[in-house]
């Protein structure tokens, strides 16, 4: 949206409009227009399918954002070319793909999505695996899981991944996000005391010292709200509060964000 410009918080911060039907999708992004970089959408791409969901979506947002297909496709490489050209041919921003699938898989969509200048963020863990389940699953150590799937990432050629927030200090720290734009969901804002009615995840952290760690490091990255705004009495006013938070946190430790929007400015 030409002429409205937004703020270095909200150029690194989604909002996952899940759980919703088109129309509510679209009333909740038309009242933050200009709070946010990124919309994402999953299920409703599910159910609406990806050319009805970017079309709609896609005038919501500000220039320099996108939309973000997240339907973590994990499938074989001629069905992850179809679904990738048809997401990218779509306007999609960003798409999503599984990590855990084979390279000729991973090389095929990421040759496919960017034929359309659409970016292919891999997820590596979801942040609904305990400890226990990702070992049995994976059948290594879980401190070794999302660093290997990082890696492989990096090889492939992959601008961004998808990880936790519990796992973004130790893959920063091994140096695995130099020149990968990490995007991380499942966060819980300081300003929300009473968490019950929330999603848990297993893996998680504040929102304020995500935000906090992306600053010391000088790094880009996307963090995606959800159901902590979505669910609230007034979406738009728990969005704005929990950005005041934010800025409230970088302002206390004299940080700064780089005013930039990752991978889609």
């Amino acid at each position: 949206m030409n002429g409205i410009k937004i703020d270095p918080i909200g150029m690194h911060l989604g909002l996952a409009l899940d759980g919703m039907t088109l129309e509510q999708a679209i009333n909740l992004a038309s009242r933050t227009v200009g709070e946010v970089a990124i919309l994402k959408a999953n299920d409703l791409v599910a159910d609406q399918g990806s050319k009805n969901v970017v079309r709609n979506l896609n005038p919501l947002i500000v220039t320099g954002g996108g939309t973000w297909v997240d339907l973590k496709t994990n499938d074989t490489d001629g069905t992850m070319g179809n679904t990738m050209n048809k997401i990218g041919g779509n306007g999609a921003g960003i798409a999503s793909v599984h990590l855990f699938n084979s390279k000729t898989a991973l090389q095929r969509a990421l040759e496919d999505a960017n034929k359309y200048n659409c970016v292919l963020t891999g997820i590596t863990m979801l942040t609904s695996f305990t400890r226990e389940e990702a070992e049995e699953l994976y059948n290594r150590s879980f401190n070794s899981i999302v660093p290997m799937l990082v890696s492989r990432a990096r090889d492939l050629g992959f601008r961004s991944i998808v990880c936790s927030a519990t796992q973004l200090p130790d893959l920063v720290n091994l140096g695995l996000l130099e020149g990968v734009v990490p995007i991380i969901p499942g966060t819980r804002s300081m300003t929300t005391t009473d968490k019950s009615a929330l999603n848990f995840q297993a893996q998680t952290d504040s929102t304020e010292n995500v935000f906090k760690i992306l600053a010391e490091n000088n790094m880009q990255g996307i963090v995606v709200l959800g159901s902590e705004v979505y669910k609230a009495p007034d979406p738009t006013a728990k969005l704005l509060d929990i950005k005041r938070n934010i800025a409230g946190t970088l302002q206390k430790h004299g940080l700064e964000l780089i005013p930039k929007i990752p991978l889609l400015e």
